[in-house]
């Protein structure tokens, strides 16, 4: 028994079987039904895949744009935000790879935010320059040897500017 001031936990009732009963598979969800819903996930994998390629493209003319050499807090929030784009969209468009990359990036730049490190502009153009493997020559995690070889180097790069 739960206390005056305590929440009170209410699991709801949904077991698979009490709303099917003994229904198969089959009887549910049908050939057709199950067609749809594949091409739909595919649909939507390839809408997140053109808007991670245009926050990747944006993030490349927004680098462009600085002095060679140079960052400032601006330019740290704008590629956090997009890199924390690029992450997630990758995530859910199927490229894990470019997911990792820009999480890494994410994470440098959000912790670069408050002391901008020396060399941040180049622990950025790294990350850049990777995600450039995966969106214009097709590098993908399949190569799960290399791939995991490059995060694991940008991790430690990011690992070593801000000293953890």
């Amino acid at each position: 028994m739960s206390q005056p001031n305590e929440p009170k936990i209410i699991m709801p009732d949904l077991p698979i079987n009490k709303k099917f009963g003994n229904a198969k598979f089959e009887q549910i969800f049908d050939p057709v039904t199950i067609d749809r819903a594949e091409k739909t996930v595919d649909q939507s994998q390839e809408v997140f895949k053109s808007e991670t390629t245009n926050d990747y493209d944006n993030l490349k003319k927004s680098f462009a744009k600085l002095p060679a050499g140079t960052i400032n807090r601006d330019a740290l929030l704008e590629f956090s935000e997009l890199a924390f784009s690029i992450k997630s969209r990758a995530a859910t468009g199927g490229l894990p790879l470019a997911s990792e990359i820009a999480n890494s990036m994410y994470k440098f730049c959000d912790a670069a935010y408050i002391h901008i490190p020396e060399d941040a502009y180049s622990v950025i153009k790294l990350h850049i320059d990777a995600l450039v493997q995966v969106f214009e020559h097709g590098f993908a995690a399949d190569n799960n040897a290399m791939a995991k070889k490059l995060v694991r180097g940008l991790e430690d790069v990011v690992h070593k500017f801000l000293g953890k």
